[in-house]
C-alpha cells in the first residue's frame, strides 16, 4: 500500500484541512522567525546602537559587544548576510578591503575574519536598525497567543465552514428551477 500522489491531489474532501494547515503552519514559522530576528539577530544591534558605535573610529568588535561566540550573529555577518545591509565594518588595523597591484588595478579581495573587524551602524541607518531590530512588542508569548489564536480558528474554521457550505448548497439548491 503505497502513497499515490494522483488521489492525494485529486481528493476533495481535504482541500480546506490542506490550506488551513498549511496557512497554520506558515503562519508558526513566520512568528518564530520574527523573534529569531528581534530577539537574537536584534541584540547585537541594539548593542551597537546603546554604545555608539555609528562610525568607523567608534565601531566595536565581536569580542567588545560580547558575540564573539554566537554562531548565528556571525553568520548574519558574513557579506551577503542579514546585517550587512545596515551594519558596516571596518578592519582594526584600518588595511583597505581591496588590494592594488602597481598600476592600480583590484587584484583580488583580501578575506578577512570576522573577528578582525570592527562594526558600526552609520548615523542614516540608525532609524531603520532601530524600527527592524527593537524588542518592543515581540516575546515567545506573544508567539505562543498567536498561535493559540489562529489553532483556534483553524478548529471553528473545520467546525463551522462545511455546515455554512452545506447550507450555501441547500439554498442554491431551493431556489434553482426544476427542471
Amino acid at each position: 500500500m503505497g502513497l499515490d500522489l494522483n488521489s492525494l491531489l485529486t481528493y476533495k474532501g481535504m482541500t480546506l484541512e490542506i490550506i488551513v494547515w498549511s496557512m497554520f503552519l506558515g503562519i508558526i514559522v513566520g512568528a518564530f522567525v520574527v523573534l529569531y530576528n528581534k530577539n537574537v539577530l536584534g541584540a547585537f544591534i541594539r548593542k551597537l546602537l546603546q554604545t555608539g558605535a555609528n562610525t568607523p573610529e567608534n565601531a566595536k568588535t565581536l569580542q567588545e559587544t560580547g558575540f564573539s561566540k554566537n554562531v548565528f550573529v556571525k553568520f548574519s555577518l558574513m557579506k551577503k548576510g542579514t546585517y550587512r545591509k545596515i551594519i558596516h565594518a571596518s578592519a582594526l588595523n584600518g588595511a583597505a578591503e581591496i588590494a592594488d597591484n602597481e598600476s592600480g588595478h583590484r587584484t583580488r579581495k583580501v578575506r578577512t575574519k570576522l573577528s578582525e573587524l570592527k562594526f558600526y551602524i552609520p548615523d542614516e541607518m540608525t532609524g531603520r536598525a532601530d524600527s527592524i531590530y527593537n524588542d518592543n512588542g515581540t516575546s515567545l508569548l506573544i508567539v505562543l497567543i498567536t498561535i493559540a489564536m489562529f489553532l483556534a480558528v483553524a478548529i471553528l474554521s473545520f467546525t463551522v465552514v462545511p455546515g455554512l457550505i452545506q447550507m450555501l448548497q441547500n439554498f442554491v439548491e431551493f431556489v434553482s428551477p426544476i427542471e
